[in-house]
């Protein structure tokens, strides 16, 4: 599974949670991670396990730390069984 995926399914379910200006604007605060205004990744340099941490604690400030049930449900949700053997921040994998 890329983290290119994970991190923009990650980035639209909070945009559905905390709004659109909120959630993009917590996304864009993260160094090597691009997004429009649709959630979609424009460019994303680095490493992806690193930016989806990043990415979870941009949204753990302003929603708490819940937050890591919430987006580990929805990558659940959407990806099931293909996260098998991709690496994840243990915040995440502690939620599956």
């Amino acid at each position: 599974m890329s983290y290119e995926k994970i991190i923009e399914t990650s980035i639209k379910k909070e945009m559905t949670l905390l709004g659109d200006p909120v959630a993009l604007r917590q996304a864009r605060k993260v160094e090597g991670l691009e997004v429009n205004d649709d959630g979609e990744i424009t460019n994303l340099e680095g490493d992806g396990l690193e930016l989806f941490e990043e990415l979870v604690s941009s949204y753990e400030d302003v929603s708490g730390p819940v937050v890591d049930a919430l987006i580990a449900k929805e990558l659940n949700d959407v990806f099931g069984e293909n996260l098998e053997g991709t690496e994840l921040p243990e915040r995440i994998e502690k939620n599956l």
